[in-house]
């Protein structure tokens, strides 16, 4: 039996490193590249280069290895061991040795034409949120943040199910869609593009006219912004729209429009999302730390004292911030999102039910400004009333981090500029229905998307 067994192993393992040294470009290599790569990595796409031809990947086949085995690339920051995610996009250690072996044997291509990869079938948006005017990006050396108001209104109550983003600067970080259904601001436009701010001012008294705005949606490279089948997100009419826009540094000026697109839900939307947001002034526990400091913002002509509370993270230390939310109502939660800039390094969330359970959400454990996903839950987390979310972030404003805007370090408040910090926490929900909890989140098969 234990000689039977022995030739077994032996057998089995020749033809699994037998099949692994066939491996060739077109077979094998290239699915992986296409699934793993292809959202961001194709010709046009919002990667700096294109990946899926053979003369690219193999190009830069080795660097791409390093980069996989690294967990550098494909970009998924969330701890696997923490929880799973329906979107999740990780490459497995069979694919890793099929790329390395492919390059130990001199990277054959393979015969065989490369067929186009699969693009999303178009689709006419019911409603696009554009910005009026273009607008010229300078080249600058830092990160900007721009608000850019949209002069236009909701013509009717939509469901939205589907945001198709379509940032006119390649590359763009992230946009986030706002929305004040109030329609009670009213702006001055004296700037071409409609800019709310430079991108480089002190939080203190400049965003006064977002008191009224919520956040939407937002989209960022690789991301995916689609709501589960018959969703839907409300914007009643006469809303009134603000975009955000995250831009890298370049050296070169651009001249650009930037665009939503919206698919309204098929009929009348089955569940209604709400967005819970948990944020890292209102909601930090102060008694547990005394490593920090926190502040009001002072009074102003346009801001009441005391109308959000700041954090403030001192140069030359490590700090975790702690906040939680507990919920007033049972829900049904189907997808998260971490916000933070470049100071955070790793991010864990939970929440425990009043019973005394720990639902563990998302824990990164390298924390990249550049990668900020929603993850979507293959089933409802169910979130009896009472359940208390929390969330701990830790900031690293040393030398030794890398991202830190500033050296030597400077001192970080809360802000919504890049060289500042955020610590904000996004749950998307529904209202709770009795049976959610055993439930699958399905999603249409096709987003859709016009650009990706």
């Amino acid at each position: 039996m234990l000689y039977r067994a022995i030739t077994v192993y032996i057998s089995w393992t020749f033809v699994f490193w037998g099949a692994l040294s066939a491996q060739t470009y077109i077979k094998d290599v290239r699915p992986i590249v296409v699934k793993r790569c292809g959202v961001c990595h194709h010709e046009g796409g919002m990667a700096p280069f294109p990946l899926i031809k053979y003369e690219d990947f193999s190009r830069k086949a080795t660097t791409a290895l390093a980069a996989i085995e690294s967990g550098l690339m494909p970009p998924w920051p969330a701890d696997t061991s923490y929880r799973r995610f329906l979107n999740e996009n990780v490459v497995t250690e069979k694919e890793k040795q099929i790329i390395k072996q492919w390059i130990e044997n001199g990277k054959p291509r393979g015969k065989g034409r490369e067929k186009p990869i699969p693009l999303p079938k178009p689709w006419k948006p019911d409603y696009t949120i554009f910005m009026q005017d273009s607008f010229t990006l300078y080249a600058h050396d830092k990160d900007r943040y721009l608000l850019f108001h949209v002069p236009q209104k909701a013509e009717k109550d939509m469901n939205v199910s589907v945001f198709a983003y379509r940032p006119g600067f390649a590359q763009t970080h992230h946009t986030e869609l706002f929305v004040d259904s109030t329609a009670s601001q009213t702006f001055e436009f004296t700037r071409p593009g409609f800019v709310l701010n430079d991108g480089n001012e002190n939080y203190e008294g400049r965003y006064d006219f977002m008191r009224n705005y919520y956040y939407l949606s937002g989209w960022l490279p690789g991301n995916r912004y689609i709501l589960p089948t018959r969703f839907g997100m409300r914007i009643p009419k006469g809303s009134q729209f603000m975009l955000m826009e995250h831009y890298a540094p370049t050296d070169k000026d651009y001249t650009f429009k930037s665009e939503v697109s919206l698919k309204f839900t098929q009929g009348k939307p089955k569940r209604y999302v709400t967005e819970l947001t948990m944020h890292g002034h209102s909601d930090l526990v102060y008694t547990e730390y005394d490593n920090y400091a926190y502040f009001h913002l002072t009074k102003s002509d346009s801001m009441q004292e005391s109308a959000m509370t700041m954090f403030k993270i001192p140069a030359g230390k490590v700090v975790t911030l702690h906040a939680k939310k507990t919920l007033d109502k049972d829900w049904s939660c189907f997808a998260v999102c971490p916000h933070a800039h470049h100071l955070a390094r790793k991010i864990v969330t939970y929440a425990v039910t009043p019973s005394g359970d720990t639902l563990p959400l998302v824990r990164i454990n390298d924390w990249r400004a550049e990668w900020q996903l929603m993850y979507l839950t293959q089933r409802f987390i169910y979130f009896p009333k009472g359940t208390t979310v929390h969330m701990f972030f830790t900031f690293d404003n040393t030398e030794n981090n890398p991202e830190n805007p500033y050296f030597p370090p400077r001192d970080a408040i809360y802000s919504f500029n890049a060289d500042q910090e955020m610590m904000e926490f996004f749950l998307f929900c529904v209202p709770y229905k009795p049976g959610d909890e055993r439930k699958k989140v399905k999603y249409p098969k096709s987003a859709g998307y016009l650009f990706e």
